[in-house]
């Protein structure tokens, strides 16, 4: 049983159905924190609870949040909810009743996406008001509005702990930002606050900015998403240098221009602290960011600049280049989709040896086998580089063996990604010439390349040497049986490949024969082999292996064509499928009695913690 148990636990990554475990095992396991899963449990531990230091509880079924609450509120320790009930008013009703009874040492809320609406705000807010001790409240997604922001509002006088507030995603406009303001000064340990996409306008954070220093304590501020504009942007200014604490401010899609750029650029110099600056998906174009470079010396303690997405240009991006080399600090830098181009690499190509960025994302940037020969050289110089991003680049097969030739001269290299250029098979090989020799890669994407069942070959068959390479992306790759086959006689010896993409290909059921045949003798913990046309039969072979693959955790087989008999096929095998904890099944027109099926093996499954049966629907179970 100890050892039945034990296995479990580390496939759950330390999360256990404790269901499954006698109280006397628990308190061996667990002597001093628990994670209690689910609410059953607590009425068969109440005694292993009381020993207990803090727990965290996960409600998924509104029938059980009666028993919860009862048996904690004599749980004298600390305790962190989660609610995951997506059905009003369930998530209040399950608190209202924990307070009821007495229980008030309630340090996180998480109710993020539980269709709260504006009433349910309210009702939160009287129960919110009893528990002192709140140090996390999330409540993003939850469509509360000004209104129901106005009365979380007004409770958070009571919550004097609070550190972490999200009500992002909530439409508060205005008028909800305006209320916030009223009350947010006396959130004095206020460390971080989430008010992103919430259509707040120059008014809204106009009310805000004042009220926001005197959160001495406040790190993170995170606006992206709203309407700020450069007027917004100024009245924010205004009070930056005064929030002594901030290390990173999120300012992305909130139509600022070039003057908004200014006006940030004067009060940035004098936020001594701040580590992160995010302005992705505005339009500071050339000018804006040369005003914003010429500050970016003065700020010593930046680490992470997104500039993406900001209409900059070739010419925007040449003065930002020219200023990298005094940023002593400056690790993270992304500038993509500004459709820098060529000639913008080759000033970058000068000064990134003189640099100390660790992470650069030239996506979207246009530069093409000109930009990436550039760039090859300059990349051997980059000590420091740990993860590069290239994607959507037009680069083709003579570019990518010019960067390939380099990459073993990248010691730090961790992370490449060249999705979406034009590599086809040839580049796929040229990359594939010099894997083996990047011993630090432990993650490659070159999905959608076309490269083909060829180019997928030469991919494969250098992957046993590659021996940190632990994720994979093939997808849209043009993968037939036949690449499947080549790929699948190299897997097990893949020892440290743990995730791989096959994703939009057409390796067919003789393709997931193939992949059937060896996954019992690999380490994937994940495999995504949507939209791949397998069928009922490929279904039915993957679902005969699956018992057998003791690290598999996650499978994807969306959009799959495998129909009720295949559903069924899984759905008889999964309660022997103890490593597996979350399935993809949707788009394959399983119908509802297979649905039904599937969901009947559940109660026997504790260990899948999602199971997805519509497309873009990942269900917690």
């Amino acid at each position: 049983m100890a050892g039945q148990a034990h296995r479990r636990a580390r496939v759950r990554e330390g999360v256990t159905n404790i269901l499954q475990l006698d109280d006397e095992l628990l308190s061996a396991m667990w002597p001093a924190e628990r994670v209690v899963l689910g609410t059953f449990a607590c009425s068969r531990l109440q005694s292993v609870l009381e020993k207990a230091g803090s727990a965290t509880l996960t409600v998924r079924h509104l029938p059980n949040v009666e028993i919860a609450p009862a048996t904690l509120a004599r749980f004298a320790g600390k305790v962190a909810f989660s609610s995951r009930l997506s059905m009003p008013p369930g998530p209040v009703q399950a608190l209202a009743a924990a307070a009821a009874n007495g229980w008030h040492r309630v340090v996180s809320l998480d109710m993020r996406q539980n269709g709260i609406g504006t009433d349910g705000a309210a009702r939160l807010a009287v129960v919110l008001s009893r528990f002192a001790l709140l140090e996390q409240l999330l409540l993003g997604g939850n469509g509360i509005g000004p209104v129901g922001l106005g009365h979380i509002a007004s409770i958070l006088p009571y919550c004097g702990e609070l550190k972490d507030l999200d009500v992002g995603s909530n439409q508060i406009g205005d008028r909800g930002a305006t209320d916030l303001a009223e009350t947010i000064r006396r959130c004095s340990k206020l460390q971080s606050l989430n008010l992103s996409s919430n259509m707040i306008g120059f008014e809204g954070v106009t009310a805000l900015a004042p009220e926001l220093q005197k959160c001495e304590q406040l790190a993170s501020l995170d606006l992206r998403d709203n309407q700020i504009g450069d007027e917004g942007v100024g009245s924010l200014g205004f009070s930056l240098p005064a929030m002594s604490a901030l290390t990173e401010l999120r300012l992305g899609h909130n139509f600022i221009s070039a003057d908004g750029a200014g006006r940030l650029a004067e009060s940035v110099p004098g936020c001594g602290a701040l580590v992160e600056l995010e302005l992705r998906g505005n339009h500071v174009g050339t000018e804006g960011v040369g005003l914003l470079a010429s500050v970016l010396r003065q700020c010593p303690a930046l680490t992470a600049l997104d500039l993406a997405d900001n209409r900059i240009g070739e010419e925007g991006a040449g003065l930002l280049a020219s200023v990298l080399p005094q940023c002593n600090n400056l690790s993270r830098l992304s500038i993509g989709g500004n459709m820098a181009g060529e000639e913008f690499c080759g000033l970058l190509a000068s000064v990134l040896p003189h640099c100390r960025l660790t992470h650069l994302d030239l996506s979207r940037g246009d530069i093409g086998d000109g930009g990436a020969g550039l760039l090859a050289p300059a990349l051997g110089l980059c000590s420091a580089l740990a993860v590069l991003t290239l994607s959507h680049n037009h680069v083709g097969a003579d570019g990518a063996g010019l960067l390939a030739s380099m990459l073993p001269q990248c010691p730090a290299l961790t992370h490449l990604d060249l999705a979406s250029n034009a590599l086809w098979a040839d580049g796929a090989g040229r990359v594939a010439s010099t894997l083996g020799q990047c011993t630090g890669l432990t993650r490659l994407d070159l999905s959608h390349n076309l490269v083909g069942d060829e180019g997928l070959g030469l991919v494969a068959a250098v992957l046993p040497v590659c021996l940190r390479l632990s994720h994979l992306n093939l997808g849209w790759s043009q993968l037939t049986a036949e690449g499947a086959g080549l790929l699948s006689s190299m897997l097990p010896q893949c020892h440290a490949l743990q995730h791989l993409s096959l994703r939009g290909g057409r390796v067919g059921p003789e393709g997931a024969d193939w992949l059937a045949a060896v996954l019992p003798n690999c380490n994937l913990t994940s495999l995504d082999v949507a939209l791949n046309q397998i069928g009922g039969d490929g279904a039915g072979r993957l679902a005969a292996v699956l018992p057998a693959c003791s690290r598999l955790r996650a499978l994807d087989l969306e959009s799959n064509m495998i129909g009720a008999e295949g559903a069924a096929l899984l759905a008889a095998v999964l309660p022997g499928c103890t490593a597996l904890g979350r399935l993809r099944l949707g788009g394959n027109r399983i119908g509802s009695e297979a649905e039904g099926l599937l969901e009947s093996v559940l109660p026997q499954c504790p260990w899948v913690t999602c199971l997805a049966l519509q497309l873009e629907d990942f269900v917690p179970v």
